[in-house]
């Protein structure tokens, strides 16, 4: 039985925002995420937590901003998933350039998906999902569509009744 796919969301604080914004996508879409912020626990060893939870994930994304300096916490997660991908092939790590910004040499063996949130709005999150290989949830249906699927439902029970009637049938749906 195949394990539940857990994705490791890695990123710069200089890129908090657009994390979060991902994230929230990644949840509405069903997948699971782990993410510092919310899954590191007060008194819990920081470098523990990462390794484990980049050892348990099945899938990385690595958000990569326009600014070029990672700084040391971010390079030793990126050390870490570095190895964990190359110990387990099978695991899928996609670099996900956001604007401008260069594929740092650490990644340039991994194919990147470049996004632009402040151009894409929100369809960026939906083509990261994509990469994942997760199914698009279908789209909500607008007031307008649900009110007229109401209407034709009402239409639907109208001639159920009049068929019920004409065939000497007692009334289908009480009123």
């Amino acid at each position: 039985m195949e394990s539940e796919k857990k994705v490791f969301v890695s990123y710069s604080q200089d890129d908090s925002r657009f994390a979060q914004q991902l994230i929230r996508r990644l949840t509405e879409g069903g997948v699971p995420v782990w993410i510092d912020r919310y899954n590191i626990l007060p008194a819990e060893r920081w470098n523990d937590e990462i390794r484990r939870a980049i050892s348990d994930a099945s899938d990385y994304l690595v958000l990569v901003g326009t600014h070029p300096m990672a700084g040391p916490r971010l390079d030793n997660e990126w050390r870490a998933l570095l190895s964990e991908v190359w110990a387990n092939p099978q695991k899928k790590l996609i670099p996900v350039l956001m604007g401008e910004a260069r594929v740092p040499p650490v990644w340039s063996n991994w194919q990147a998906l470049r996004v632009d949130p402040l151009q894409e709005n929100d369809s960026w999150t939906d083509r990261v999902l994509e990469a994942l290989g997760q199914p698009q949830p279908e789209p909500k249906p607008t007031p307008e569509a649900r009110l007229a699927h109401r209407q034709r439902l009402i239409e639907m029970g109208k001639d159920i009744e009049e068929m019920a009637r004409r065939a000497g049938l007692p009334p289908v749906f009480s009123r």
